[in-house]
C-alpha cells in the first residue's frame, strides 16, 4: 500500500514516509528534516518549461528591458544587502533567466556572469542586456565567485546537496550563497493540509511541488538542514510573502514584472492571490510564503 512506502531522503539520507499526493504522486515526508520530495524517479522527470524564455529575446528583449525598469528599486535593496555581506563583487546567478538581476547588478559595480539550463534564456539575457552566460558551470574557476544566487532553483533540483556542494567548490573562501524558494510549510498550506488530514489518510496535499517542475518541497528546518549538510553555514533564514518590498512587492509575478490590478480578474484575485497575501500573518513564524537564506561557506 502507498502510506507504507518509505524513501531515503535527498536531503539528509533519513528514512522517509509518503504523507499524501500532489499532481498525481506520492509526496514524501523526511522523519528528520522535514524536506518534502517525490520519489527519485518522478524528481528525475525533465523539465517541462524548456520554452519559458523562447519569445522573450525578440524585439531585442523589450520586455526584459521594461521589467528590469520596474524592479530595479527591489533588487538594488536586495544587492545593497550583499554588498555588507562581502567586499569583492564577483556575482554568478544560476537559474538567471533573462537577466534582469544580472543587469541590475552590473549596473552597481559588480562583475557579472549567468547559467541557466534554459537554452533560450541565455539568447533572451543577449539580445537584451547583452550578458554573457556560461554554458556549463564547469566553465568556472574554482573559487572565483564571491556571491552565487540560486532564486527559485533548488526546488528543481533531485538532490539538492550535491548541488549545493558543486556551488560551493565556486565560491570564494568567504563566499556566499543567496537561496530563495517556496515555502511548503506556509500558513496557507498549513492550514488547508491540517484540515485534509483530519477526512483521510493520504490526502490530496496543497503543496508547491510538481513532477517536472518542482520535485522538492522545502519548509525552514529542512533548507537549514540542507545547507548544513552541503558545507554552509547559516547567516539568516526567514520568510516573507508578497508585499514584502525587498522581494515580493504586490502582484509580483516573481520573474518579470508587478501585474496592474486591473489585470487581475477577481476569481483570479481570491483563489490565487488571495492565499499568498494570507501568509504575511506566517511571516513572523517562519510561515509566510517563500524563504530567503543567506549561506556563508564554512571552513
Amino acid at each position: 500500500m502507498i502510506e507504507t512506502q518509505t524513501a531515503v531522503c535527498p536531503g539528509c539520507e533519513s528514512v522517509s514516509s509518503v504523507i499524501g499526493i500532489t499532481k498525481g504522486e506520492a509526496v514524501f515526508r523526511c522523519h528528520e528534516c522535514s524536506l518534502l520530495f517525490y520519489e527519485q524517479s518522478v524528481r528525475a522527470q525533465l523539465p517541462k518549461d524548456s520554452d519559458w524564455w523562447r519569445d522573450l529575446s525578440e524585439n531585442g528583449g523589450v520586455v526584459l528591458k521594461k521589467s528590469l525598469a520596474q524592479m530595479r528599486p527591489m533588487f538594488n535593496r536586495q544587492l545593497a544587502q550583499l554588498e555588507k555581506m562581502t567586499e569583492r563583487r564577483q556575482l554568478l546567478d544560476v537559474g538567471a533567466g533573462g537577466g534582469v538581476f544580472l543587469a541590475a547588478a552590473r549596473e552597481r559595480g559588480w562583475k557579472v556572469m549567468g547559467h541557466d539550463s534554459n537554452p533560450h534564456a541565455a539568447a533572451a539575457a543577449k539580445a537584451a542586456f547583452d550578458l554573457f552566460f556560461v554554458s556549463g558551470l564547469n566553465e568556472i574557476a574554482k573559487g572565483s565567485v564571491d556571491v552565487v544566487r540560486l532564486s527559485h532553483v533548488l526546488e528543481h533540483v533531485p538532490f539538492p546537496v550535491n548541488f549545493l556542494r558543486e556551488m560551493r567548490l565556486t565560491l570564494h573562501s568567504e563566499g556566499v550563497i543567496v537561496v530563495i524558494v517556496p515555502n511548503a510549510a506556509s500558513l496557507t498550506y498549513s492550514l488547508v493540509n491540517s484540515f485534509r488530514r483530519k477526512r483521510v489518510t493520504l490526502p490530496r496535499l496543497a503543496l508547491p511541488m510538481s513532477p517536472g517542475f518542482h520535485p522538492l518541497g522545502f519548509t525552514p528546518r529542512a533548507l537549514e538542514i540542507v545547507a548544513k549538510s552541503a558545507g554552509f553555514t547559516v547567516i539568516s533564514l526567514r520568510s516573507v510573502s508578497m508585499g514584502n518590498r525587498d522581494y515580493y512587492p504586490w502582484f509580483y509575478d516573481g520573474l518579470l514584472r508587478r501585474i496592474p490590478l486591473s489585470e487581475i480578474g477577481l476569481k483570479t484575485l481570491v483563489r490565487y492571490w488571495g492565499p499568498i497575501a494570507l501568509d504575511n500573518f506566517g511571516n513572523k513564524f517562519g510561515r509566510g510564503h517563500w524563504l530567503v537564506a543567506s549561506l556563508r561557506r564554512a571552513h
